[in-house]
């Protein structure tokens, strides 16, 4: 078996325009909470919350409003890891996971939180650790009524509710 196609197209330097907000003003989502830099990075997130989502996974029937974040949620069922880093042999599901794991192979971590000093290669993770500080929890359950700060955490999560212990997970909330 050949190993799949790498989908490498990462330019040498990536510029993430749509990091959370660490100055004033902040454009905040008036659903979720996450504040943006810019506005259009806002009304791009906006469409996130829209009611109708046309896609939907034949897996597990979960919606989206565009195909390709469809295309990207399928990944998580059938394993397919299509981007791969040039510098070592990780491979990811997303651009966004490529992006942001090339990050941690550079010397200089380019977020920093102004409040603890902490310093981070990803914007993923520099915008898990500013929950610890605001409280926000952008990681809903879909299965019940628990958010949680970081993406790991849900998934330890909804193992329980895949194991039949949705019950419990109920009563923990």
């Amino acid at each position: 078996l050949s190993p799949p196609k790498c989908l490498n197209v990462l330019a040498e330097s990536v510029k993430l325009l749509c990091f959370p907000a660490g100055g004033s003003p902040p454009y905040s989502c008036p659903h979720c909470g996450v504040s943006y830099s810019q506005r259009g990075c806002l009304r791009r997130h906006l469409v996130l919350h829209a009611p109708e989502k046309p896609f939907a996974c034949s897996v597990c029937g979960r919606g989206f409003i565009q195909r390709r974040y469809l295309v990207q949620h399928e990944r998580t069922h059938t394993g397919e890891k299509p981007f791969c880093c040039s510098l070592c042999p990780k491979r990811f599901a997303s651009r966004s996971g490529l992006v942001d794991h090339r990050n941690s192979h550079a010397e200089q971590k380019l977020y920093s939180c102004s409040l603890c000093e902490k310093s981070f290669s990803s914007a993923s993770s520099f915008r898990d650790h500013t929950q610890l500080h605001t409280g926000q929890k952008r990681h809903p359950c879909t299965l019940c009524s628990k958010s949680f700060n970081r993406p790991g955490l849900l998934r330890k999560h909804l193992e329980k509710h895949a194991d039949g212990s949705a019950d419990k997970v109920r009563s923990t909330a």
